[in-house]
C-alpha cells in the first residue's frame, strides 16, 4: 500500500509531466521527464538534468524556459546570467 507521500510524489510527477509535454513535443526534444525518488525530484530535459526538489510546479516551469532559453539563445546574454540560470543542473549541454 502507497503511503500519502508516495500519493502525492505520483500526483506532482503526473501534473509535471502535464505541464511541460506540450512544449517538449512542440520543440522536439528527445528526451523529457520528472523523476522523483528517494526525496530528490529531476527534470530531465534531453542530456540534461536539473534538481527540482521540493519546487512548485511554477519553479519546474520556469526551469524550463531557463533551458529553453539557453539551449535556443543567440549567445547574446553574459556568463552571469548564464550561470544564474544553470544554477540547479547536473549536466550540460553548454560546455563550460
Amino acid at each position: 500500500m502507497q503511503s500519502e507521500y508516495e500519493k502525492q510524489d505520483i500526483e506532482k510527477q503526473k501534473q509535471v509531466m502535464k505541464l511541460i509535454t506540450p512544449i517538449c513535443k512542440l520543440l522536439d526534444f528527445w528526451k523529457y521527464d520528472y523523476v522523483i525518488e528517494n526525496g530528490s525530484e529531476k527534470l530531465i530535459l534531453n542530456d540534461t538534468i536539473i534538481s527540482c526538489t521540493f519546487d512548485s510546479q511554477n519553479a519546474v516551469w520556469n526551469e524550463l524556459i531557463g533551458y529553453i532559453f539557453i539551449k535556443y539563445s543567440t549567445r547574446c546574454i553574459s556568463k552571469k546570467s548564464e550561470k544564474a540560470i544553470r544554477k540547479y543542473w547536473k549536466t550540460s549541454l553548454i560546455k563550460e
